[in-house]
């Protein structure tokens, strides 16, 4: 203890040097806590916008599958979720309404245990058809806030420095005026501008002065070079604008030439309905999803009557008018929920989703009569046509989970239709099974039944 007291006399603290100490350790005390409370609040911020971005990411996801998930369009939703996974976004799944899987991202448990989760409901026209969960990469994030921290103490450090160099300066004036000039000087506030506005008017040649010159030195190297600089971060933000835009413009080009050329791969070029590659993929995720009566797809096959006679009549270019009002017809009939694709030369079906066998005929029967009302004109031309309609329900004589069961069945359904006179409506299960190996399924001529 007496060695202590020794070693401390030995370094004798004055009045200067003891409110120096004090300044520090008070600088060192309300910094640190200032940091601490500027860290916290940093990090809570940081967690309610990874909060509200997950949130809002949820819901555009949600309603860009919507209709994929009432339509069963398993593949659609698994090429949306691996596109959308390249990004932070490193977890999807997609649950239909009962709780089961339609697609996932593969990732391994480990991976899994770094994200942050939302879960959201999908709906259309507030009704519940799914459940959406995704998971966020919150590591960048993160790793932003920890270099904020080390900036933030960084900084820290540079200030107490700073600020204990000015005050041991100013404790060791002892004439009121120089210390007043000074004391302003330093304590002004740079303009909006980024540059210290005036100088230490003091021009005596002691300590002061010299002190009072360097300082104006330095003041406008430190403008000068403030100038210099906000001149080159001007020029460069410029250029990193147009290069962002530039950027925007070609990201924006491709966007759309991919969406272009994913339309034209599964859009009829005539009618601008679905093409019969998407009539593939979606009687496959149709039949495969199908779950019993009530809850499943119904398939519609619709030809119309004697179009050939309309050709032979008219030319193929009236022909082709027609089918193109023909379609729009259908489309104005059908339910949002539903879906047409034409599948061959008059030939169209329909896929109406959550549909019984009775729901089904209903929708049927309502556009056999839409069109039996309706009077197509092509230029000087009336046409009056009509057309016959044939229905499977999975569950419902036709097969579960069987695609080509169910084209089968509504085309089965549709030559019934055809060979009773036409303008009709029939469902599977009204047909006669012990004629089904006399009827003729190969492509129509005009007595047969694509005509």
């Amino acid at each position: 203890m007496d060695n202590f007291y020794t070693f401390f006399r030995a370094f004798r603290f004055g009045v200067r040097q003891r409110v120096a100490l004090t300044l520090l350790i008070g600088l060192l005390i309300s910094l640190t806590v200032n940091s601490w409370l500027s860290i916290q609040e940093q990090a809570r911020y940081t967690n309610e916008e990874i909060n509200r971005n997950g949130l809002l990411v949820s819901k555009i996801i949600s309603s860009s599958i919507a209709n994929s998930v009432v339509g069963y369009d398993y593949h659609g939703i698994q090429l949306f979720i691996d596109e959308v996974t390249k990004s932070d976004i490193q977890y999807v799944k997609v649950s239909n309404a009962k709780g089961n899987t339609m697609a996932e991202t593969e990732i391994s448990n480990q991976q899994l245990s770094g994200l942050r989760f939302f879960n959201l409901d999908i709906d259309i026209d507030n009704n519940i058809v799914g459940h959406l969960t995704i998971g966020l990469n919150t590591d960048v994030i993160i790793a932003t806030i920890e270099a904020q921290k080390e900036s933030l103490l960084i900084r820290e450090a540079g200030v107490i420095i700073f600020i204990l160099l000015v005050e041991l300066l100013a404790l060791s004036i002892l004439i009121i005026r120089p210390l007043s000039l000074i004391s302003a000087a330093l304590s002004q506030r740079t303009r909006i501008e980024g540059v210290l506005p005036s100088e230490i008017k003091l021009d005596s040649q002691d300590e002061f002065g010299d002190i009072a010159r360097k300082f104006n030195a330095l003041r406008a190297q430190l403008n000068n070079a403030h100038h210099a600089l906000q001149g080159k971060i001007e020029v460069a933000d410029k250029k990193l604008r147009q290069v962002n835009e530039k950027l925007l413009k070609n990201s924006q080009q491709l966007e759309e030439t991919n969406r272009e050329l994913v339309n034209q791969a599964v859009t009829d070029p005539l009618t601008g309905l679905f093409n019969r590659r998407k009539f593939q993929s979606l009687i496959k995720s149709s039949a495969e999803s199908a779950e019993g009566e009530n809850d499943n797809v119904s398939l519609l096959i619709a030809d119309i009557d004697y179009f050939k006679k309309i050709n032979d009549a008219h030319g193929h270019e009236v022909g082709d008018k027609a089918l193109r009002e023909f379609a729009i017809r259908l489309t104005e009939g059908i339910r949002k929920s539903d879906v047409i694709c034409r599948i061959g030369g008059e030939e169209f079906a329909i896929f109406c989703y959550r549909a019984g066998s009775q729901d089904a005929y209903n929708i049927a029967e309502k556009l056999r009569q839409l069109v039996e009302k309706t009077t197509i004109r092509v230029g000087d031309i009336e046409l009056k046509m009509t057309m016959s309609i044939g229905i499977a329900t999975p569950g419902v004589g036709a097969a579960l989970h069987c695609p080509d069961c169910l084209y089968r069945q509504a085309d089965i359904a549709l030559y019934s239709s055809k060979s009773t006179g036409r303008n009709r409506v029939t469902h599977f299960h009204e047909v006669d099974l012990d004629d089904v190996e006399d009827f003729n399924l190969e492509p129509d001529t005009d007595e047969q039944h694509h005509t």
